[in-house]
């Protein structure tokens, strides 16, 4: 493993780490920080507001992911570089790596198969979590810091004990929350404003392409709203279930894609393609979010409304759809 430029490695830093991510991956930062601190200094944006508030966000960030970090994670999906915020980011990588190299940079890929962006050098490390698995991920971060000159501070049982008793303390806010019929409101209401974003977004479609016409049903129900999207022979249901007023136990957005609808031709029902359930919930920074029950990442209303409309759309190119009769 190549050690980082001698002058960066000499040099002092204001952070050991700082994460880029996209908002829906803020939970795997987060996970990853907790490891990593009472050992090393970590920046998180999420984390850094208050010092962050008044000040040129673009300036800031500049400096913390061009100068400021002795090492830069990215946890990498499509649509990163792309948003405002991690485009200042990629642009103040890609300065530092054209002026000093990308030995800085350590990338945690998250779609599957892996695509790096185009400008990153092939011999780049990735750090796999289908291999490492989170704690692995931060052993390697660990290394890598240390590798570029970064010392690791043993952490003591008094600040053992103080990050124990704020988890502890923010896992009885949520769970105390949770069971609140103001918590259930506030999810009913997340979900309809999704709906919206949904539908917003499938009328873009339809108006701006001739051959992806979709057709949105949404039943009227208060309690447990609804939304259908269909397009090609394929259906997209989302629901949000809960089974108490005053409870977020046993509750959830229930998505499927369903299709093709061929039912009149095979007398069969269609297959359901694809499942999720996403479950409503708050981080220690008290804001709310949509979170599948199989993977770490997290949601606004708005990326999870654009991901289930990407969702579909992907599924309309398999078995060639438009030959149905």
């Amino acid at each position: 493993m190549q050690l980082l430029n001698p002058q960066e490695t000499m040099q002092d830093f204001k952070y050991d780490v700082a994460f880029s991510f996209l908002s829906q991956d803020e939970s795997l930062a987060e996970q990853l920080a907790k490891l990593l601190k009472g050992r090393l200094s970590v920046f998180i944006y999420s984390e850094a507001q208050k010092d962050i508030a008044g000040k040129d966000g673009e300036v800031e960030f500049n400096k913390v992911f061009g100068q400021d970090a002795r090492i830069v994670v990215v946890l990498y999906r499509s649509g990163w570089g792309e948003t405002p915020w991690t485009r200042i980011e990629q642009t103040a990588i890609r300065n530092r790596g054209h002026d000093a190299g990308y030995d800085f940079c350590i990338f945690i890929p998250l779609d599957l198969p892996n695509k790096p962006p185009p400008w990153l050098p092939k011999n780049r490390l990735w750090i796999g979590l289908e291999r490492w698995g989170v704690d692995g991920a931060a052993a390697a971060i660990e290394a890598r810091v240390q590798d570029a000159g970064g010392v690791l501070v043993e952490e003591t049982a008094e600040t053992k004990a103080r990050r124990a008793s704020e988890l502890v303390e923010f896992y009885q806010t949520r769970e105390q929350w949770r069971m609140t019929e103001e918590a259930v409101n506030d999810a009913t209401k997340a979900a309809n404003e999704m709906y919206d974003m949904v539908e917003a977004t499938c009328k873009r479609i339809s108006e701006g392409n001739a051959n992806m016409k979709m057709r949105v049903v949404r039943p009227s129900d208060r309690y447990y709203p609804e939304i259908n999207i269909i397009t090609w022979g394929r259906s997209l249901h989302v629901r949000w279930h809960y089974q108490a007023r005053n409870s977020l136990r046993e509750s959830g957005l229930h998505c499927r894609v369903i299709g093709p609808v061929n039912l009149l031709r095979t007398g069969q029902l269609p297959p359901v393609i694809g499942e999720h359930w996403y479950d409503y919930n708050i981080g220690p920074d008290l804001k709310p979010f949509w979170q599948p029950r199989d993977a770490t990442e997290r949601h606004s209303s708005a990326s999870l409304a654009e991901k289930l409309v990407k969702w579909l759309v992907e599924t309309v190119t398999e078995d060639e759809p438009w030959n149905i009769e």
